[in-house]
């Protein structure tokens, strides 16, 4: 059983939203919060799955789940960097 999924989406808003440019985003979900941003734009949403599981009530800008939000884009992040990071063969002896 996955403990999250990450997904990337190219194309992410139409570009009249984002001045003809489109948009990167990423979607990170584990077990009761979603969390979707879209990169270079300052924009995201946040969703606790438990109390939200319909996503009505987005926690992106709300100042009590700063915290939350910055937790969930490491875990992103750091996510992203240990699936796609080759490195190197298994380390054998102590450094």
């Amino acid at each position: 059983i996955r403990t999250h999924v990450r997904s990337e989406y190219f194309e992410a808003m139409h570009p009249h939203f984002t001045s003809g440019s489109g948009t990167f985003a990423t979607m990170y979900r584990n077990d009761r919060f979603k969390l979707v941003v879209y990169h270079n734009e300052g924009l995201g949403e946040l969703y606790d799955l438990e109390v939200d599981p319909w996503e009505f009530n987005d926690l992106w800008s709300d100042p009590a789940h700063a915290d939350l939000k910055n937790r969930l884009i490491l875990e992103s992040f750091n996510n992203h960097v240990n699936m796609t990071t080759n490195v190197g063969s298994e380390q054998v002896a102590p450094m």
